[in-house]
């Protein structure tokens, strides 16, 4: 099945529940990257999954939100302590 008629399916699936919302399928591609990702699973691994050749190609699709900004330098925070209390 190639691109357009992939494309026309999820299409046709939007209309049918109702979505207006423009879908592509680089944004179902761009979301299955980021929920990834925030599921904990490494750039890595999820290059793998669309076969990128290059790990610069995955990078575009992940998009960090303050929550997990905050929670990486909470972590750091409590190596930091530990470290203090030895």
């Amino acid at each position: 099945m190639d691109y357009y008629a992939i494309h026309k399916v999820l299409k046709r699936h939007l209309r049918i529940c109702g979505i207006k919302k423009c879908v592509t399928l680089h944004t179902l591609r761009h979301s299955f990257a980021t929920h990834l990702l925030r599921q904990g699973a490494d750039l890595f691994t999820i290059k793998e999954m669309p076969g990128h050749e290059n790990i610069n190609s995955t990078q575009i699709y992940l998009h960090t939100n303050i929550q997990q900004k905050m929670l990486a330098v909470e972590k750091l925070d409590f190596f930091n302590r530990d470290r203090l209390e030895i």
